[in-house]
């Protein structure tokens, strides 16, 4: 697979090629679905409705080894030092 590395506090994400990560062949994406964003020592997804761990939310505090899902693409979210 492949890694992404969150190196900002805010990381966006969907289909266009103006995302931190571009899904472009997503084609059931929005161009922007939401963001990965660092607050309060922790990672939130804030944005439309994704599956994480098996459930559709809008707004998630992440822990590592949570599967996201975005369209056909899984990630599994893991945590370094920001």
């Amino acid at each position: 697979g492949k890694e992404y590395a969150l190196t900002t506090q805010r990381v966006t994400i969907g289909r266009s090629q103006q995302n931190d990560i571009s899904l472009f062949r997503e084609e059931y994406l929005p161009d922007n679905v939401g963001a990965l964003v660092f607050q309060n020592d922790a990672w939130h997804w804030q944005g439309a409705p994704v599956v994480i761990n098996g459930v559709a939310t809008t707004q998630a505090v992440l822990q590592p080894g949570d599967t996201l899902q975005l369209g056909e693409m899984r990630f599994r979210f893991q945590s370094r030092s920001l």
